[in-house]
């Protein structure tokens, strides 16, 4: 099995102070939670995703680990990609 890779995206959201309130927008959004799930399952186990607000920037952060860099690259810029669009 090969080694997992490590692939962090930040997205960046509107700077002022509805940066709180856009984040949890974007978090509770049923597209992006879908396509969570949606590359949770095509890992089948073998990653993991991580996509949560940051608490100092105005950004989320999407983390994600899978048997390639590649694919943990992939995964993430998919996500990244909703969240850009929500």
């Amino acid at each position: 099995m090969a080694e997992n890779e490590k692939v962090e995206q930040n997205t960046q959201p509107a700077s002022s102070k509805a940066d709180k309130a856009k984040k949890e927008a974007i978090m509770a959004d049923a597209d992006l939670q879908a396509a969570i799930s949606q590359q949770e399952k095509a890992l089948a186990g073998n990653g993991r995703i991580l996509v949560r607000p940051s608490g100092t920037e105005a950004l989320i952060r999407v983390m994600v680990e899978a048997q390639t860099g590649d694919e943990a690259r992939a995964v993430a810029e998919f996500l990244a990609n909703v969240i850009k669009n929500s």
